[in-house]
């Protein structure tokens, strides 16, 4: 059985409310241009920053660096290219996001 306890569901919490477009959009101009996978790089380093601050600051929780790399990099690969989402997406890939780093803290217990 996955484990849901709070270092799977914060992430996953801030993958949902972090998604690109939903409630803030950096402009592709200040990006330098249309390029989609700087503007995934740099939502993810957002989300990177904030989910450190918010689970060692705000929730006391002591997180490795597998744990950021993990979360930041499955934040990169299940977001949209272009930005744009809707709830029922968010959603989902929110499941996924839930899922996939569950299992992974399930079957490799030393890198977490």
């Amino acid at each position: 059985m996955l484990t849901l306890g709070p270092k799977v569901i914060t992430p996953a919490l801030l993958f949902a409310v972090l998604s690109p477009g939903l409630i803030v959009t950096v402009p592709n101009k200040l990006l330098g241009g249309g390029c989609p996978y700087a503007t995934k790089a740099v939502y993810t380093l957002l989300y990177l920053f904030i989910y450190n601050l918010v689970a060692t600051q705000f929730m006391g929780l002591v997180l490795t660096q597998t744990d950021l790399l993990v979360t930041a990099g499955l934040y990169f690969l299940l977001n949209a290219r272009d930005g744009t989402v809707g709830l029922d997406t968010v959603f989902v890939r929110m499941v996924v996001f839930i899922v996939i780093f569950a299992f992974l803290r399930k079957q490799f217990p030393q890198y977490y």
